[in-house]
Order: C-alpha cells, then sequence, then structure tokens
C-alpha cells in the first residue's frame, strides 16, 4: 500500500462503492481508518460493528481513490426521516489520508451526486469531534437541530 503525498492527482479520483460480499478484501485496509475514526467520537461502536452494517447492506463502504491507489474511505448510509419522510444520505465515517489535501472535498462532491441519484434532499453527519465540526462548517453543512442527551441515572439520584 502507497501512502500518498499532497502531490495526488487528484483529476484521477474516484469513489467506488464495495460490494458486502467483497468487503472482506478490503478489511485489513480499511479497519484501522475505522478504528482511529471511531476513537475520535465519543461513542460505544466498534469497527466490526461497522463492518456488520456493511456486510447487511444497511451501510454502503466507499473507497477513494487516485490512480487506483487507496486515499481513504466514506461509510453512509440512508436515513429516513420518520415524519417528513424525506431521505439524507448520511456520512457515518470518513477519513482520508493525510497529504491529501482536496480529497475529502471531491469525496463530498460525489456524495452529494449519489445523494440526488437516491433522492436524497439533503447529506448529513453526527459528530463530537471539533476538527470535523470545523470542516463541515467550512463546506456548508448546517445545525439542523440540536440533539440533548442526558445520563439516566441509575441510583435514583440526579
Amino acid at each position: 500500500m502507497v501512502i500518498p503525498d499532497n502531490r495526488a492527482d487528484i483529476n484521477n479520483f474516484m469513489l467506488n462503492a464495495v460490494h458486502p460480499s467483497d468487503l472482506h478484501e478490503y478489511w485489513e485496509l480499511i479497519q484501522p481508518e475505522l478504528a482511529y475514526c471511531l476513537s475520535q467520537e465519543d461513542t460505544d461502536v466498534w469497527p466490526e460493528d461497522v463492518y456488520a452494517s456493511i456486510k447487511s447492506g444497511d451501510a454502503t463502504l466507499y473507497l477513494e481513490r487516485v490512480n487506483s491507489v487507496y486515499h481513504g474511505m466514506v461509510v453512509v448510509t440512508v436515513h429516513l426521516d420518520p415524519w417528513s419522510k424525506e431521505k439524507s444520505l448520511h456520512i457515518w465515517l470518513a477519513r482520508s489520508r493525510n497529504g491529501c489535501k482536496g480529497l475529502g472535498n471531491l469525496a463530498l462532491e460525489e456524495l452529494n451526486k449519489i445523494a440526488c441519484t437516491i433522492g436524497a434532499k439533503s447529506l448529513t453527519l453526527r459528530t463530537s469531534n471539533e476538527a470535523v465540526k470545523t470542516w463541515s462548517k467550512q463546506r456548508q453543512f448546517e445545525v439542523s437541530y440540536v440533539e440533548l442527551s442526558r445520563k439516566v441515572s441509575t441510583n435514583g439520584s440526579e
């Protein structure tokens, strides 16, 4: 595997979907990427949970490639709002290799095309990571709602 530098020819960028039956071929490549992404978030999700979601078809893995060389990955799901019935393409996890400036933008452009193809009205993501929040704001993501949570007390106190 070649780790790219920032001289990558982004004109030859491709975002390729991995069929669930082929996931095992890429698992050793993407498992560390997934583990890193998950370690940056406040979540109990394990890479194996993501594997199961992709394998079952509940999520889709896309590989970012430049000149056929792996540069990163994106895992998406389709969300359906229970009230409006609007679809959104949800970016669950994403990671581009260091030195690949601009690849995240190209992936976002491709994800936008995929969203249009499936009839989604928006691209969404959810994060507790400040760097991801900054990245998303720079790319015109807006807060559409705020979800607040409070831990449930098991001993009866607040």
